[in-house]
């Protein structure tokens, strides 16, 4: 079905709003621009918090409201720890204590993450507390605006009326079965230029491959590259990258060992695509954890155990970033990452599922241990998963993804000819001599070939 065109600009004191072929103006107002935030990022949950914040700067957080979990979220977070403790018991059975000690960690952190949000009789803690002030506001502002839109645009009304959810967390849902192709922005605000690609490198004898990558850039989900050391993953995956709009690549250096240095470089590679403003806002409530990582997104607070804030907050950040414009996320090297490393890859490919973004992963097939098995078991269970494996190249022009044609000749010799350019002619003597025009498949009776027979 073709999408419905729709825009929501700023224009000073009014908002522009089209739907399909009618415009309307609308008087700004708070609801108004939180409406311009969910329709930028269809499908995520922004907290309301984040939403009370000014635009462009970070939602303020009191100390009381900063573990506030809803209902939805405590049931995942249970449902986590039924999947863990499976897990401990499979790892202490087989007498692994490295994994059952990564598997207790995150466990402890769990627990105290539920009791820190819950107070006496089971209840959420921080109820009546800015979360609270800030959802009841953002409701209100937000029913209003709904209101002033369905007055002018009743189509629109009754779109957003079933597609826009208010409450701890606002989302905007689009039916995928009737698409919309939103555009925001504030007309006076300068456009923003579109980031500059670098030049593709030069690839030979991969053509297969990078279709295989362009197709999956189309699809979304998960590309995972293997091959030995040297056989141009890395390359390939610049290749694609120079193709795109939005690309943020990060890599796993065996000499640091270093636990999220590719998200490190990932999340900086998204401040450099949207600025670091952008970016906090995007993380939420989980920015000060995130800060601890990567220091421009500002004041870092936060203890060294709060890694299921930082694995969701990553995962926002790049939801977000991936709505504004489809995006490409790339891991080099995977064999050398740590399994704190692993664990939060395996966490984002989970939380984007579905999302307008393709994350590529490359290894070392020759070098995979048992994080990096135990890893890829998890992947192996997603979705939209491609797998491509890197074959040696044979050293032939028939290999090359734009090979050089070789006109006949009827010189005894022709240079630049080879076999391939005569595949009929099997006979290895014969490739320098035996001219592109051979038709017969007899070895040593190649009766277009100036030399003379060749005993087979």
């Amino acid at each position: 079905m073709r999408p419905v065109d729709a825009s929501l600009r700023r224009e000073g004191d009014v908002w522009a709003i089209r739907w399909g072929g009618t415009v309307a103006r609308v008087k700004d107002s708070k609801g108004l621009r939180h409406l311009a935030v969910l329709l930028g990022r269809p499908g995520t949950e922004v907290h309301c918090l984040e939403l009370a914040g000014a635009p462009g700067r970070r939602a303020p957080v009191s100390a009381d409201a900063a573990p506030l979990l809803d209902d939805r979220a405590r049931a995942e977070y249970r449902q986590r720890l039924a999947d863990l403790a499976s897990d401990l018991d499979e790892a202490e059975s087989f007498n692994d204590g490295e994994r059952a000690a990564h598997v207790q960690a995150e466990i402890d952190a769990i627990v105290d993450q539920l009791a820190a949000a819950t107070g006496l009789g089971g209840r959420s803690r921080g109820e009546v507390t800015d979360a609270e002030r800030a959802r009841v506001a953002v409701r209100r502002s937000m029913k209003s605006a709904l209101d002033r839109v369905a007055a002018a645009l009743p189509a629109l009304g009754d779109h957003l009326d079933a597609t826009v959810r208010t409450g701890f967390y606002c989302s905007y849902v689009p039916d995928p079965a009737s698409p919309v192709r939103w555009g925001i922005g504030d007309a006076d605000a300068p456009a923003a230029a579109p980031p500059a690609r670098s030049p593709r490198p030069v690839v030979v004898g991969r053509a297969r491959e990078q279709a295989a990558l362009l197709e999956a850039w189309e699809r979304g989900g998960v590309v995972l590259l293997a091959g030995e050391p040297g056989i141009g993953k890395t390359t390939l995956l610049r290749d694609l990258a120079a193709q795109v709009d939005a690309a943020a690549a990060g890599r796993c250096d065996d000499h640091l060992g270093v636990p999220y240095q590719p998200i490190v470089e990932l999340v900086r590679a998204l401040v450099a695509i949207d600025g670091a403003e952008v970016v906090a806002h995007d993380a939420g409530v989980g920015a000060p954890v995130l800060a601890r990582l990567v220091p421009e997104l500002g004041p870092s607070t936060g203890a060294d155990d709060d890694r299921l804030l930082l694995f969701d907050t990553v995962a926002r950040v790049v939801t977000a970033a991936a709505a504004r414009r489809r995006l490409l996320v790339t891991v080099d090297d995977l064999h050398w990452a740590p399994p704190p490393t692993l664990s939060l890859l395996l966490h984002l490919l989970q939380a984007t599922a579905g999302a307008p973004v393709l994350v590529a992963l490359t290894y070392r097939d020759t070098e995979i241990g048992d994080d990096l098995r135990t890893f890829l078991a998890g992947v192996a269970r997603l979705d939209g998963v491609t797998r491509i494996s890197l074959p040696g190249i044979e050293p032939t022009p028939s290999s090359s993804s734009a090979p050089t044609p070789i006109a006949p000749s009827s010189s005894p010799s022709t240079p630049g000819a080879t076999r391939s350019s005569c595949a009929p002619c099997s006979t290895p003597s014969r490739a320098a001599s035996c001219r592109p025009t051979c038709s017969t498949s007899s070895p040593g009776a190649c009766s277009s070939c100036p030399t003379a027979p060749v005993a087979s």
